[in-house]
Order: C-alpha cells, then sequence, then structure tokens
C-alpha cells in the first residue's frame, strides 16, 4: 500500500468530518471533539 501525502484540499473536508466524527462516536473522547479547525 502506497501512501500519498499532499496538501488540503476544501473538498476533502467533508470526509475529513465523517472520518474524525465516526472515529469518536463509540470511544471515551467523544466529550473532547474539537468543534473547530
Amino acid at each position: 500500500m502506497d501512501i500519498k501525502i499532499r496538501a488540503y484540499k476544501k473538498e476533502d473536508e467533508i470526509g475529513w468530518v465523517r472520518c474524525r466524527s465516526l472515529s469518536f462516536l463509540d470511544t471515551a473522547y467523544y466529550d473532547n471533539v474539537l468543534r473547530g479547525k
């Protein structure tokens, strides 16, 4: 598996928010979700 690091793009925002939200829903860190970028 190759990993490519690139600059953030505006169209990445929705995917980033979904991924971040889902990753915290089932953890003890749910109350520590940052609400800003």
